[in-house]
């Protein structure tokens, strides 16, 4: 076991190269793990997916691109023409997520050799409110985030403006743009911190294979993962 996790992800080259050649190879098996995850190990695994299924890879990104476009100009001139000018931000949260976990949801399946072709872009609505809640959960911590720091860079400014720091010398000026960018940094780091661990909560939503309930038990094996 030790011989083989040493030699790394280059092990299995050779069994990528021939789904490669011959993309029905992997389906019911899908693509063999790498010994360890890395960054340049799941580079490697996803250019060979890429290049075995590029066809239904492909496919399926002009057709989400296609049907988000033909969304949006829907409620847009529905917002502008219609009694319902809320219809497009309403897509914000109960279509437009669905349709992004559908296109990660097709490069799972074609990993897994599961992929049923582009109709897995719609997989997102076989658990459509979980994947929602869960999605819009993401999207109301990562405003938040974005929303408190904005307010106290504000407050920051405001109160640097009335102290005169802003006013007077050059160098009190300089200090104050030290200060204010410094605040920037430190308040979205939590962003940075934060994002990444709740990001996959709809994709862990929606795959059965995690047996998870709904969209808190997604955010917790979000975190860990």
């Amino acid at each position: 076991m030790d011989e083989v996790g040493g030699q790394g992800y280059e092990q299995q080259d050779t069994s990528h190269a021939r789904a490669a050649d011959d993309p029905s190879s992997t389906q019911g098996r899908g693509w063999p793990e790498p010994p360890e995850f890395s960054v340049g190990n799941a580079f490697q695994m996803g250019w060979d997916v890429l290049k075995a299924r590029y066809g239904l890879l492909l496919g399926a990104t002009l057709l989400y691109i296609l049907i988000v476009i033909a969304a949006s100009i829907f409620a847009g001139f529905t917002s502008l023409f219609t009694l319902l000018p809320l219809l497009d931000w309403a897509a914000q949260f109960l279509f437009y997520p669905l349709m992004w976990v559908g296109l990660l949801w097709v490069a799972i399946r074609v990993i897994r050799g599961e992929s049923r072709g582009v109709g897995d872009l719609f997989g997102g609505f076989k658990r459509y409110w979980p994947v929602v809640g869960a999605q819009a959960l993401v999207l109301v911590i990562i405003y938040g985030i974005v929303i408190l720091a904005t307010v106290t860079i504000m407050i920051s400014v405001a109160a640097l403006g009335v102290s005169g720091s802003f006013g007077g010398s050059s160098n009190n000026a300089g200090v104050a743009i030290l200060v204010v960018s410094v605040m920037v940094a430190v308040m979205f780091v939590p962003l940075l911190i934060v994002m990444p661990r709740i990001w996959l909560a709809p994709i862990i939503c929606l795959d059965t294979r995690q047996r998870v309930l709904g969209p808190i038990e997604s955010f917790k094996m979000s975190w860990k993962m």
